[in-house]
């Protein structure tokens, strides 16, 4: 009968994430900004894409195309942090720490592999068709539905994200990737 005494407290404790917001609310993003070609390439196309921050400069990013890909960068949770960093001693990646990062290559694809590290917190991955329109009934929680999505480890470092659209009938126009305290290391788009 004690822990009657404190319902209050257990009442706090039990509304918090309702109250602060939780860490796996939905990504917040523009679809107009994050639509495909329009389906100009409507069969996933022969461009294979591969998307690494080996060449930009260490620092604050605000995004930019590599290898024709357009990759934006926005805000998160209100916060935007991104910046290229060597933090591993494996090359450089981008560091969401609260960000959002659009990969939006120039025609549609099948498939994409994502490379990333989630040691100190889960990037949430939401995958787009042409039409700005999400695959998913929610983004995949790098960290919670890692067994779910079948993450596989690259290495000590790096984790692997990999999705086949090609028995579906829309094609993958972009991706959304969000973070608080992430690392992607590259994105490749087949």
């Amino acid at each position: 009968m004690r822990l009657w005494r404190h319902w209050p407290l257990w009442l706090l404790v039990a509304l918090l994430p309702v109250m602060v917001g939780s860490w796996c609310d939905p990504i917040e993003y523009d679809t107009d900004a994050a639509v495909g070609d329009g389906g100009t390439t409507s069969d996933g196309g022969g461009t294979a894409r591969h998307v690494t921050f080996t060449g930009q400069a260490a620092g604050e990013w605000g995004g930019g195309t590599i290898d024709g890909v357009v990759l934006t960068v926005g805000a998160y949770y209100g916060n935007l942090t991104a910046q290229i960093i060597d933090t591993f001693g494996a090359g450089q990646d981008l560091q969401l720490a609260c960000g959002t990062l659009t990969v939006q290559p120039p025609e549609s694809h099948s498939s994409f592999a994502l490379v990333f590290n989630d040691g100190q917190g889960a990037l949430l991955v939401d995958i787009l068709d042409d039409e700005g329109q999400s695959f998913l009934a929610q983004a995949i929680n790098t960290l919670t539905d890692a067994q779910a999505a079948g993450i596989t480890s690259v290495d000590g470092i790096y984790k692997k994200l990999t999705a086949d659209a090609a028995s579906a009938d829309r094609p993958i126009g972009a991706l959304v990737i969000a973070s608080c305290a992430g690392y992607v290391h590259e994105v490749s788009l087949e």
